[in-house]
């Protein structure tokens, strides 16, 4: 059995220290001295600065405690502090896109620095009433436009940080009342919602500040989260691929991030549970074949990396990658199962209209996201965002029969003219915390749920397992012929910052990651074999 060593995050943080450096400014002459948003203050491409990249001091901050590099200078955490005493609004408040922006989130970003900071010395009392203005107003200004787990997780943790640093009960009851919204939220099978429902991606985000929270509740809280943290793991053993990456088809998001640190966290305490599944989560970052910090832009990239910093920290020296559960199985609820067929491993998706994966081994063979076809200038996928698909059957007893109604891809490009009339909004009624509100649940609803477009075309998958082959026939029903269908490996139908990546894998299927199919009759039948030797 092949051992991976924890090294494998500090090996990836020594390669990436210098990008945090290069993207801070340095210059004491320049109003943005201390901020870490090299795009407004070196290139002037946008005209607003975006606060939470102030978050990059905290993995510096970590990275220079674990010895990953070495700097004389001991003041770096202070200019960047002393920045956002300068920029945060008199309410508490931190902008990110506009003036005045009031989002809770935003502040929830940076709060973390300032921790760590007056964790160690709460001398300075400036730093203090900057902190106590930005968790109040936080306080009083939750989420409220979607079910987003992994940003309450988040949450919850920056609430005890500040019970704990100040004893303020009403943080720690804020916290316990997000933990306990997380659990209405999860379902039987242990993922959380994430908009529409479950995306393992987020859930190792999720998964990564619940595990933080544990040592700061008490009693049956604590005991509360833990169990959060175990179905969420267990969750994830399913729900990670094999090759220790995550397939972003299957997600409500779309995404293919993994956080690894609350997957290390829980092989260390319960090693005989959880540590094949850290082993295979190292395995697809020592191969690259899961995305890493590197990978990321800058907004992304300091978040990973902080989390790289901190499954150094939880994780054991050395894990084995053991044998994977050879079983079949089925997550009715989320809509994933798997099949194990002569050494196979078979994974499908009946809501996302049957996409379909096949491993042997730790090796990704096979990869088919459905079908997308174009009317006009619309894109149509095979998959079903807000209602379960109609399924019938089961490939190895015969046929798996896929019914999808089809979902409209919700990618909005935004004009010029559209970018002043935001703007204008932005500095008019949006400012009125209410119609913010309205304004980002229509948002959510057009761009990252999609939820009542309807689509011209319909889609049926028929998927057959023989001995010899993995069969697959798609139909496209419509009462109009489609432009152009396409056979694709992934359907990315929404518009989500964490979604979109090209991982290696994709690079694998030259001439089938968009494959072109002729479209001339208003019943289509595509057809894709995948031989099983």
């Amino acid at each position: 059995m092949e051992a991976f060593n924890k090294s494998i995050y500090l090996q990836s943080a020594k390669g990436n220290y210098l990008r945090l450096l290069g993207s801070l400014n340095l210059d004491v002459n320049t109003e943005t001295y201390g901020s870490f948003d090299r795009i407004h203050w070196g290139w002037k491409k946008r005209d607003f600065e975006d606060s939470t990249l102030c978050f990059a001091m905290v993995p510096m901050i970590k990275a220079l405690e674990l010895g990953v590099f070495e700097i004389h200078r001991t003041d770096l955490h202070k200019i960047v502090l002393d920045h956002l005493l300068k920029i945060q609004r008199r309410n508490g408040s931190f902008d990110q896109s506009y003036p005045n922006e009031g989002h809770p989130k935003v502040g929830l970003d940076l709060s973390q620095l300032y921790y760590l900071i007056l964790k160690r010395d709460k001398s300075d009392s400036s730093v203090m009433q900057s902190y106590l203005r930005l968790m109040k107003y936080s306080l009083h200004s939750e989420e409220t436009y979607g079910k987003i787990s992994n940003h309450l997780a988040h949450h919850s943790y920056e609430y005890l940080c500040a019970f704990d640093l100040t004893g303020d009960k009403e943080f720690y009851k804020h916290a316990l009342k997000n933990i306990y919204q997380i659990k209405e939220w999860t379902d039987t099978e242990g993922w959380h919602q994430e908009y529409s429902g479950a995306d393992p991606g987020y859930q190792t985000r999720a998964l990564k500040y619940l595990v933080k929270c544990l040592p700061i509740l008490n009693g049956s809280d604590r005991e509360l989260c833990f169990e959060l943290c175990l179905g969420s793991a267990r969750f994830l053993k399913k729900a990670i691929m094999p090759d220790g990456t995550i397939y972003s088809g299957f997600g409500s998001r779309n995404t293919s991030i993994i956080y690894p640190s609350g997957i290390e966290w829980m092989a260390s305490k319960l090693p005989d549970e959880f540590s094949e599944l850290a082993a295979r989560v190292r395995s697809g970052i020592e191969k690259t074949l899961t995305m890493r910090p590197e990978h990321l832009e800058f907004d992304n990239f300091i978040r990973l990396f902080d989390d790289y910093l901190e499954a150094y920290s939880n994780a054991q020296d050395n894990v084995l990658h053991g044998e994977l559960d050879k079983s079949s199985w089925s997550l009715d609820s989320m809509g994933l199962c798997c099949f194990s067929f002569r050494g196979y491993k078979i994974y499908i998706h009946k809501n996302y209209g049957g996409s379909t994966l096949v491993y042997r081994g730790g090796r990704l063979l096979f990869k088919d996201g459905g079908v997308l076809v174009s009317f006009g200038k619309s894109f149509y996928g095979s998959k079903n965002i807000d209602s379960p698909s109609w399924v019938e059957g089961n490939p190895l007893d015969g046929e798996l029969l896929v019914k999808s109604r089809g979902f409209k891809s919700a990618h909005r490009e935004v004009s010029p003219a559209k970018q002043i009339v935001l703007r204008i909004l932005n500095y008019s009624i949006l400012r009125v915390s209410p119609l913010s509100d309205l304004f980002r649940k229509f948002v959510v609803r057009m761009l990252m749920t999609g939820r009542g477009i309807q689509s011209p075309a319909s889609f049926t998958r028929r998927i057959k397992i023989t001995d010899n082959e993995l069969a697959i026939e798609d139909e496209v029903h419509s009462n109009s012929v489609p432009d152009c269908v396409y056979k694709v490996t992934c359907q990315n139908l929404i518009h989500m910052a964490s979604s979109r990546y090209g991982g290696a894998s994709d690079l694998q299927y030259s001439g089938y990651i968009v494959e072109k199919l002729e479209c001339d009759n208003l019943k289509n039948s595509f057809f894709t074999r995948f031989e099983l030797v």
